[in-house]
């Protein structure tokens, strides 16, 4: 422990959700000893079976600023670090009703000495699309219906940089996805956790989530998409490709079965993952998401998209997981290989499985998480 922190423990806080990274990330500090908690806006509705709880919820509305305020100054006594989860704000109308950003909430909290870290839960939180389209794939941006223009909507260079300006002049620390491009430049990398008791091999499933093959017999291919995600996203996963590459394969003779899912609730979609043979997760969006990292963890194989830097960021965080690296021009043949390949099938489920217990469990990430927020105190006392 540093002079700075001697003889307590840490105190963070996680502002914002992003799916139920943040709740996880809080179990794990906790069970390391350390006080963590997380505030969401507007937790309610549906937002709950993705986030899966929070220890404060707020309004996020403008008529909302007594209460944000007051929060903001009772937090600020109590946190060491606050973790921001893609949104730049903790009193959210000095963000969101002016067209200018006032970062007045980040700049109490650096007054005050306390640690903000800043951390990327996806593709367009740090990276413009117009980087995305010249450095690192011209595909994606094109096939998200998200991406509107440069100036304008979710994923626009506009927004891009109204997310990043503030955090780039308070950010003690910054989390990105691994590519290092635009503002993700000097940024550090973590995997996210995922509940290794929930996600594990040797699921029994219930009869109610059985999944009827219309194939004897088939190898099954997972593929997580949900249709609310193709008419907001379009092909942002690949979705049609891998729907056409298994047709083909089935018109050339192979018994195999694309297994797609939809309205099954969070913790409910494991008993569907277990049963997969095979599973697909991105083939544009690199570094495997979420539903890549909970496919590890019941053991399955998994086939995703890795840039060629995020192997580095991998290396050093946990390690590399046992990815099949899979783009659109060689998925065919990664899945004839593992379809007709049992034992590499069981090897690398076995793989999968060892990764997420030893890497991606909640402990685990949090022990890795917590290095980097001690480490931003080290360089204080220093």
């Amino acid at each position: 422990m540093t002079a700075v922190l001697r003889g307590r423990k840490l105190r963070v806080l996680n502002v914002h959700g992003a799916l139920y990274v943040p709740y996880l990330l809080t179990q794990g500090l906790r069970k390391l000893g350390h006080r963590a908690d997380t505030v969401y806006f507007e937790f309610r509705g549906p937002v709950r079976d993705l986030t899966w709880g929070c220890d404060y919820s707020l309004r996020s509305k403008w008529w909302a600023l007594p209460q944000q305020a007051a929060f903001l100054a009772w937090a600020a006594a109590r946190y060491d670090v606050f973790h921001f989860w893609a949104q730049p704000h903790l009193v959210p109308p000095l963000y969101n009703v002016l067209t200018k950003h006032y970062p007045l909430d980040l700049a109490l909290l650096k007054k005050l000495g306390r640690k903000i870290v800043y951390q990327s839960d996806g593709c367009y939180t740090m990276i413009r699309p117009s980087v995305w389209k010249t450095q690192i794939d011209p595909e994606v941006c094109f096939v998200c219906q998200t991406t509107q223009g440069d100036t304008y909507g979710h994923c626009s260079n506009h927004n891009t940089i109204r997310l990043n300006a503030a955090m780039e002049k308070y950010a003690d620390l910054r989390f990105g996805t691994g590519l290092g491009y635009d503002f993700e430049q000097g940024a550090a990398f973590e995997f996210f956790p995922v509940d290794t008791e929930l996600w594990r091999p040797g699921l029994e499933i219930p009869p109610e989530h059985v999944y009827r093959r219309t194939r004897p017999g088939s190898v099954l291919v997972y593929h997580g998409v949900g249709s609310h995600v193709i008419g907001q996203r379009g092909n942002i996963k690949g979705t049609q490709w891998i729907r056409d590459t298994i047709a083909e394969m089935q018109e050339s003779g192979y018994n195999v079965e694309l297994m797609m899912v939809e309205r099954v609730p969070n913790k409910m979609v494991r008993f569907y993952q277990a049963q997969a043979d095979i599973v697909v997760d991105q083939l544009l969006l690199g570094g495997g998401g979420q539903n890549a990292r909970e496919c590890l963890a019941v053991g399955r194989p998994v086939l995703t998209r890795v840039h060629p830097e995020q192997w580095g960021a991998f290396d050093r965080s946990g390690g590399r997981p046992p990815f099949v690296p899979t783009e659109r021009h060689n998925l065919r043949e990664n899945l004839v290989r593992l379809i007709e390949d049992e034992e590499l099938r069981r090897d690398l489920g076995a793989a999968s499985a060892e990764f997420a217990r030893t890497v991606l469990s909640p402990e685990a990430c949090a022990a890795r998480y917590l290095a980097h927020y001690e480490s931003l105190f080290e360089k204080e006392a220093a």
